[in-house]
């Protein structure tokens, strides 16, 4: 349960991120449209990475539910 809720205040914090600095880009430079395409293939990653790390921290709460029935 908390390990979900860590996760995603992670992804929400990264989205925020996310979006203020494509604002900031867009204000800096408003032909910067490279910058933002390289940006969102990394937010796409950033993603992915949050996605592999709510099935890994899934996969470790059941099996210390696994666990905690064999001990019981």
């Amino acid at each position: 349960m908390i390990a979900s809720k860590q996760i995603e205040v992670i992804e929400t914090i990264v989205t925020i991120v996310t979006i203020v600095t494509i604002k900031t880009i867009k204000k800096l430079n408003s032909k910067c449209f490279e910058g933002i395409t390289f940006l969102s293939k990394d937010v796409q990653r950033v993603g992915g990475w949050c996605e592999s790390i709510r099935f890994g921290l899934s996969g470790l709460v059941l099996e210390q539910n696994s666990l905690k029935t064999k001990v019981v």
